[in-house]
């Protein structure tokens, strides 16, 4: 009986040492606005909107909005300059349907003192495009996506996937969200801890059956 309670004991740490590792859930939704952008389509145009296939440049958007994990992250809340909380985006930004993958493209980063939040599109699904007096003055483009936290080279946070949408309007400014789940539980869960949890059950089962049976 002592040999399986020192067994037992191996795999109540291997437990805990599984637990630790998993990963903080990011949950909620963040939203920027103001800014500007420019599009690949004709340059006499507004924002070079007519004809366009892609937004070539987004720039000058600060936080506005956070719920869940994002609210720390809003002015006053966060005491950093609220100009480090810009999203930089990763363009060309595609007009077009397309399909990333699970892993899918970076759409923007935002950074916050020493950790960053990587921004993914796994699928946009959609642009429809905005005008006035018949004259296109901006884009909407919907899509899927997730989001990651590294402080430095290390994960410290995910999200389940999520939407996102930007607003881009060269008259009224930009408007660019991600809404993530509001009511996710706190670390990601590791699959290897129920194989461990499993295999500590099914030991002390055998330990028990021989106690009876011997």
């Amino acid at each position: 009986m002592k040999k399986y309670t020192v067994i037992l004991a191996a795999i109540a740490a291997s437990a805990l040492s599984y637990s630790a590792q998993a990963t903080p859930i990011i949950y909620g939704s963040v939203g920027f606005g103001g800014g500007t952008f420019q599009a690949d389509g004709d340059p006499s145009t507004p924002a070079g909107l007519t004809g366009a296939a892609n937004i070539t440049s987004v720039s000058g958007e600060s936080i506005e909005t956070g719920t869940g994990s994002f609210a720390a992250l809003v002015p006053p809340n966060d005491a950093l300059n609220p100009s480090e909380l810009t999203p930089v985006f990763s363009t060309p930004i595609s007009l077009a349907v397309n399909s990333y993958g699970s892993s899918g493209i970076l759409l923007f980063t935002v950074v916050n003192g020493s950790d960053t939040y990587y921004f993914y599109d796994t699928a946009t699904m959609g642009s429809v495009a905005s005008y006035i007096s018949g004259v296109a003055v901006g884009w909407t483009i919907d899509g899927s996506g997730y989001v990651d936290e590294y402080s430095g080279d290390s994960l410290i946070g995910q999200s389940y996937p999520g939407l996102w949408s930007i607003g881009l309007n060269a008259t009224s400014g930009d408007s660019i969200e991600f809404q993530g789940d509001d009511s996710s539980p706190e670390t990601v869960p590791d699959g290897g801890l129920t194989v461990v949890l499993l295999g500590g059950a099914l030991v002390g089962l055998q330990a028990f059956r021989r106690k009876l049976f011997c």
